[in-house]
């Protein structure tokens, strides 16, 4: 559930003291807060129009093959299923970790939390690593147990934003429609800009340089 984590964070301590939520951390935040909204989603699929579905009446049906259809066991509708999907690896930036591995973020934090507990392994790059995390209201903390590395990456979401940070580039944005439209303007742009650069600094410099005229 999308915001089953939005609950006000528990202190790390309490984190790395508490051996069910080693196990299980999805049980640290409230399961009433779960249960609602799930109700609340239901109650929003039972307002659609008989036969609407967010898959039914795309082509997404006819490209992917693991889209099943099921029949609802309370109103008969048919709906569209897929698969859970279990990354290898989810890599994700945030503003701040502390020296024990916990990992602050707040303002528009998209699925990155359900990314994080969704992968075999997590990577967090973070605009700084701090002795303690001050965790304001309606941020997010992910505890050290469910990631495998934090690394301090000043910059990292370039050339996106870091709320708190610095503000998103958007010379790039304006460029990146035409870019990613064509699949060899995307492979081009992969090989000088990614895979033709040894580090972040370097990835960074290029791309600014490529964006500087727009």
């Amino acid at each position: 559930m999308v915001a089953a984590m939005h609950a006000t964070p528990a202190q790390p301590d309490y984190f790395a003291n508490h051996e069910r939520a080693r196990k299980f951390p999805w049980t640290l935040y409230h399961a009433p807060l779960e249960r609602d909204l799930a109700r609340f989603l239901a109650q929003v699929a039972a307002q659609m129009e008989p036969g609407d579905s967010f898959l039914l009446g795309t082509d997404l049906v006819k490209y992917n093959q693991r889209i099943k259809f099921i029949e609802c066991p309370f109103t008969g509708q048919k709906l569209a299923a897929i698969p859970a999907h279990r990354p290898d690896v989810t890599i994700i930036h945030a503003q701040k970790a502390d020296r024990r591995g916990n990992v602050l973020m707040w303002g528009v934090v998209g699925v990155q939390k359900e990314a994080v507990l969704a992968a075999e392994r997590a990577i967090v790059t973070v605009e700084e690593i701090v002795d303690e995390l001050s965790a304001p209201p309606n941020s997010l903390v992910l505890p050290s147990w469910v990631l495998s590395a934090v690394c301090e990456v000043k910059g990292g979401a370039f050339p996106s934003y870091a709320q708190g940070y610095y503000q998103r580039d958007n010379a790039f944005y304006k460029a990146w429609d035409a870019i990613a439209r064509e699949r060899d303007a995307f492979r081009t742009w992969i090989g000088r800009h990614v895979l033709g650069t040894k580090d972040f600094a370097e990835f960074k410099r290029s791309l600014e340089a490529a964006t500087s005229h727009v």
